[in-house]
C-alpha cells in the first residue's frame, strides 16, 4: 500500500482551537477608574442641573421655547456622558444584543394565531363547564347533608 492510502484510512486527530481565536462577542473597552468617575459626576451634574435650571428658568420667566431647548440639549449631553461610562458601554452592548435577539422572534401567521385562539377558547369553556359541574355536585351534597333532620 502506498503512503496516501494509509493516510486516508487513519482517522486524523481533531484540531485544537488556537488561543488567538477571539470569542464571538467583543469585550467592552474599560475606561480608567478616574475617567469613569469624572464622567459619572458630569452625568449626575447635568441631571441635577436640568432639574434646578428648569425650575429657576420657570421662576425667571424665560421663554418656554428656550427653556425646553436647554432641557433637551442637557438631556442629550447627560445621555451621551452616561453612554461613554463603563456601565453605559455595557448597557449599549446589552441593548444591541437585545435588538439582535428581537430579530430572531418568530411571529405566527394569521391562520396559526386564529387556530391557537380557538383552542384556548374551547379549552376555557370546557374547564369552566367542568368547574361548574363540580360546584353543582358539591353544592348538592352540602345541601343534602345540611337538610338532614335527626
Amino acid at each position: 500500500m502506498s503512503n496516501n492510502t494509509l493516510n486516508k484510512k487513519t482517522p486524523s486527530k481533531p484540531k485544537k482551537a488556537s488561543s488567538s481565536v477571539s470569542s464571538t462577542k467583543p469585550e467592552v473597552k474599560q475606561l480608567s477608574s478616574a475617567v469613569n468617575s469624572i464622567l459619572w459626576l458630569v452625568t449626575i451634574a447635568l441631571v441635577v442641573g436640568i432639574s434646578y435650571g428648569n425650575q429657576y428658568l420657570t421662576e425667571a420667566n424665560v421663554n418656554p421655547v428656550f427653556r425646553l431647548l436647554g432641557v433637551v440639549v442637557a438631556i442629550i449631553l447627560a445621555v451621551l456622558a452616561f453612554l461613554v461610562t463603563n456601565q453605559g458601554r455595557k448597557f449599549l452592548k446589552f441593548a444591541m444584543e437585545a435588538m439582535l435577539e428581537l430579530k430572531k422572534i418568530y411571529y405566527p401567521t394569521k391562520k396559526e394565531a386564529l387556530q391557537t385562539s380557538i383552542i384556548v377558547v374551547v379549552i376555557s369553556v370546557l374547564v369552566s363547564f367542568m368547574f361548574w359541574l363540580f360546584d353543582f355536585v358539591i353544592q348538592y351534597f352540602v345541601n343534602l347533608i345540611t337538610t338532614w333532620r335527626f
